[in-house]
């Protein structure tokens, strides 16, 4: 972040590797591996401390799947729409958390996708888990209807989509994420969660116009929970 902002981070700009050796853990009676992510292609990064001032003259970039709102926003309406938004933190969030927010949608779509629905997430184990998924997977649905809209109908025809629809345009995306947010923050006060709470805690700030917390205070909370 002092440096520069990836603003590409998705699910095909991310190595993960399985060290044969020095990886192993022993969780109860389950052996696992423990993974080493490395970030790739910063064919689009911008530097982080001129951004600022070259953020509304610069292209959008990345895969739309991993768009926040208020790129959404100045795709369909403008920069200035961004700008002047009636809520300042979309604003405050495409100049500061690109790369947080879709850290954050990545991290929730690996949750979400690679579980084991019937057993990993029961209701008497972890509450709230499945209610958070429901959610989750009707916004990544819309999300991803918009993206296909993007790729195969091509981008005029889905900004005038996104000028004209109310029902199913950047306002509703971005109410289904606040009900994701809702969803997980539920799930993290439950004592029954306190195992999966930081995470819970971290990706719904990364996803939120209104989040704080910085790269550095990611591990700290994951240490602290240890």
């Amino acid at each position: 972040q002092p440096v520069a902002f990836h603003r590409d981070v998705s699910s095909h700009n991310v190595l993960v590797n399985f060290a044969e050796s020095g990886g192993l853990q022993m969780t109860g009676r389950e052996c696992t591996l423990k993974p080493d992510f490395a970030l790739i292609d910063f064919g689009l990064a911008v530097r982080s401390d001129t951004w600022h001032h070259e953020w509304s003259e610069s292209n959008l970039a990345g895969d739309p799947r991993y768009w926040m709102s208020p790129a959404w926003m100045a795709f369909a309406f403008g920069f200035d729409h961004v700008e002047n938004h009636q809520n300042p933190s979309f604003h405050r969030q495409y100049l500061t958390r690109i790369d947080h927010y879709s850290l954050g949608i990545l991290g929730l779509e690996v949750l979400f996708a690679l579980w084991d629905v019937e057993h990993r997430f029961d209701e008497d184990r972890a509450p709230g888990m499945l209610e958070a998924r429901k959610v989750w997977c009707s916004f990544w649905e819309a999300m991803f209807s918009l993206f296909q809209m993007f790729h195969m109908q091509g981008p005029e025809e889905t900004r005038q989509y996104l000028e004209c629809s109310a029902q199913d345009g950047i306002a509703h995306l971005s109410d289904v994420l606040k009900q994701v947010q809702q969803a997980l923050r539920t799930a993290e006060a439950d004592p029954a969660n306190a195992g999966r709470a930081p995470l819970l805690h971290v990706l719904a700030d990364l996803v939120d116009e209104h989040g704080v917390l910085e790269w550095s205070d990611i591990p700290e909370i994951g240490r602290a929970h240890v």
